[in-house]
């Protein structure tokens, strides 16, 4: 357990990261390029699920959620989150060691957040082991996409007064250009590979 991982997530509200406007083009990035995969009776894990955004939308869409989160604090509010009628689970657990998974389990693996807080090399190739391990031959692993929230970070003060109209047009210019080569360096998150698991672009870099 990195202490510094726990100290951030003890004072941010990771909760309410995506809940505002600008927050929320990350989360409907990331939902757009999602949908482009996953398919009904998908089952999914989540690796560093934070307090569950992803997590709980795929559970309300009626897909079968496993989620494995480091942070005490976050996991508390994970569970504060569920409904009764998800199909969810939450263990606590690290990315680079998710024994507690057989192999070939899931069809969408998520591993958004880890491989920002693992410094070296050989711990982000290990999560990405640990992830293909665990993810079905053929199924799907994010593994942190495309350019997830551009420039909304930096003119956040101007998406957040934004009405649903004017947010919808941002929306759809920024969905228009978030693969762009070119505007890499213009974000806050991205998505560097989405990874099928079993074929021959499963390569760890």
């Amino acid at each position: 357990m990195n202490p510094y991982i726990t100290d951030f997530y003890n004072s941010y509200d990771e909760d309410g990261r995506l809940a505002s406007r600008h927050g929320a083009v990350e989360f409907l990035t990331t939902m757009h390029y999602i949908d482009k995969y996953i398919k009904p009776g998908d089952r999914v894990l989540e690796i560093g699920a934070g307090t569950g955004r992803y997590s709980h939308a795929l559970a309300r869409r009626e897909y079968e959620v496993d989620a494995v989160e480091l942070v005490a604090r976050n996991i508390e509010m994970f569970r504060r989150n569920t409904r009764a009628d998800e199909r969810i689970s939450i263990i606590q657990g690290n990315a680079l060691h998710l024994s507690g998974f057989p192999d070939n389990q899931y069809d969408i693996t998520l591993l958004l957040g880890p491989l920002y807080h693992l410094y070296s090399k050989e711990d982000k190739q290990q999560a990405i082991r640990e992830a293909l391990r665990v993810t079905k031959p053929g199924g799907i692993i994010f593994a942190a996409y495309v350019i997830s929230d551009g420039c909304s970070l930096l003119m956040r003060e101007a998406v957040d007064a934004m009405d649903d109209d004017t947010f919808q047009l941002y929306l759809k210019y920024h969905l228009a250009v978030c693969e762009r080569g070119d505007l890499l360096g213009v974000t806050s998150h991205a998505v560097d590979f989405v990874i099928r698991a079993g074929s021959s672009s499963a390569r760890i870099p």
